[in-house]
């Protein structure tokens, strides 16, 4: 891609999703002189004990500094990073805060970050397995107004239930989120061209309700 680049002139930019541990500094450098503009990092967590616990990794020290590494480097050179989380069995507030503690310290190289609890998808005995397979960190199953079959929303733990985890999952967000942010980061491949951060915010002004960012005043 960088040779594509000087060959014919390209000034493109590309977005791509990735693990938080398998960028090194080389490879970093050699993707954004081939045009790598934004990313986003399935960190999931920066719990070590939820890490564990998801199987993301053995060595939760190891992944969270390879981590802090490339996000510092990547902002550094221009890479918009957003973080992805996954609220998983088990979360508790302790791992959540352990979490945005981590986050917080990496507010300056950090776009945005997307925030959601693990949802089961598949036939009733595919839950049950899931479910079985995390039964000592108290997940269940939560009962909502809008079930669906082959959905399955859990309570994470007996600390943390169904609704209590999506009021996390927005607080999350809206605190390491800003409204710019945001829409830079949609109108990266996803929103239309033409429509601009103008009109974003006047489209703000008709619903601003549960928005994963902070909304600025008018």
């Amino acid at each position: 891609m960088i040779n594509v680049r000087k060959q014919f002139g390209e000034t493109y930019q590309w977005r791509c999703d990735s693990r938080a541990d398998i960028f090194n500094d080389e490879l970093t450098d050699l993707l954004v002189r081939g045009g790598f503009k934004v990313i986003d990092l399935g960190l999931e967590s920066a719990s070590p004990s939820q890490l564990l616990r998801m199987n993301k990794t053995r060595y939760p020290k190891r992944y969270l500094d390879k981590a802090s590494r490339f996000i510092k480097l990547a902002a550094s050179l221009g890479v918009w990073v957003k973080v992805n989380i996954l609220l998983f069995p088990g979360e508790s507030m302790n791992s959540i805060s352990e979490t945005m503690e981590w986050l917080d310290r990496h507010r300056d190289h950090i776009k945005g970050v997307s925030v959601g609890p693990v949802i089961v998808f598949g036939l009733e005995h595919e839950a049950k397995a899931f479910l079985d397979a995390y039964k000592n960190t108290g997940v269940s199953v939560a009962r909502t107004r809008s079930d669906i079959s082959g959905v399955t929303r859990l309570n994470l733990s007996k600390e943390i239930n169904y609704l209590r985890c999506n009021e996390l999952a927005l607080e999350i967000s809206q605190e390491f989120m800003s409204q710019k942010d945001y829409f830079d980061l949609k109108s990266f491949s996803y929103l239309p061209r033409d429509y601009t951060y103008n009109d974003f915010c006047r489209d703000l002004e008709e619903d601003d309700n549960d928005l994963p960012f902070k909304v600025e005043p008018a």
